[in-house]
């Protein structure tokens, strides 16, 4: 749509009601979505204009602002979403949801000079805080684990429930209160704090070695990216199927079993995707005569 300028009215649709409903959430997945955008729209044209660089400033900016709204309400905005019960649920409509998020945004000043909501922005991209705390502990007071995080990560996605019944549910806030200064709410009063994999590689291995799992997950996500590409059926598909994961540049707040998990989910998806739905689809845009038929 973008290349050809045609159904230019349909595309801003579907951003726009991807955001709208993204709002009615506990996390800012709008984000995803504004990122996804941001990178297919520098694709094209190669050779960029004046216009084109203020077409991506503007973005910027939306993406930018938008977080920065998000951070200043979000801590009002979820407890108003689950109504005091410190779970992660939504007990409001749609509407009522909406509504309120719409309140608190008018109401939001994340640029006066005496909130801090730029500062806690920054503090919340760059994701350093819980590293640095882990960093003070082990191995001073904690030793390494030596790889036994990791090897947590990939059982934990590899070994179903049905062969492990007593594997536990993922609280990512577990690893904060063990391992850092800090002591945060647990999934039980609704909320989930990541150590991140980074640090969790540190935890394990060390200030020198922990480059090698992170080194491994980056080789991991480029072997998928190439797989999706080779494995549909024309670029067109390929980069629409690798797209999703643009979303992972901001990983580094993520638990590793939650980022492997991710990637399985989505191989194993892609494929029966691939399998059974990519090629008539294809042909259905295509407008084949012998589809129809």
């Amino acid at each position: 749509i973008y290349t050809q300028k045609k159904r230019m009215i349909v595309l801003i649709v579907i951003i726009a009601v991807e955001i709208v409903l993204s709002l009615v959430s506990f996390f800012s997945s709008f984000k995803n979505i504004l990122i996804t955008v941001i990178i297919v729209f520098t694709f094209y044209p190669i050779k960029a204009s004046v216009k084109q660089y203020l077409f991506y400033g503007f973005l910027l900016f939306g993406f930018l602002y938008m977080t920065l709204i998000w951070q200043s309400i979000k801590g009002e905005y979820r407890f108003y979403l689950n109504q005091g019960s410190r779970t992660q649920t939504i007990q409001v409509s749609s509407e009522d949801a909406l509504n309120k998020i719409w309140e608190l945004s008018a109401e939001a000043k994340p640029f006066n000079s005496s909130s801090d909501e730029t500062y806690r922005t920054i503090d919340r991209i760059s994701y350093i805080e819980f590293f640095s705390q882990a960093m003070v502990r082990v191995p001073t007071e904690i030793p390494y684990e030596n790889g036994a995080l990791w090897l947590n990560n990939i059982m934990h996605i590899l070994l179903p429930r049905i062969f492990n019944p007593n594997k536990k549910a993922i609280d990512d806030s577990e690893m904060v209160n063990k391992y850092t200064m800090t002591k945060v709410a647990s999934a039980k009063e609704g909320s989930s704090w990541s150590l991140g994999f980074l640090a969790e590689s540190y935890i394990d291995f060390g200030k020198y070695f922990m480059y090698i799992p992170i080194f491994l997950l980056g080789a991991l996500i480029g072997w998928i990216y190439k797989i999706l590409i080779v494995k549909s059926i024309n670029f067109i598909w390929g980069f629409s199927m690798v797209s999703s994961l643009w979303v992972y540049m901001s990983c580094n707040g993520y638990a590793g079993t939650k980022i492997l998990g991710w990637l399985l989910m989505y191989l194993i998806t892609f494929f029966l995707f691939r399998r059974f739905l990519m090629k008539p689809i294809d042909r259905f845009l295509r407008g084949d005569v012998a589809f129809n038929k």
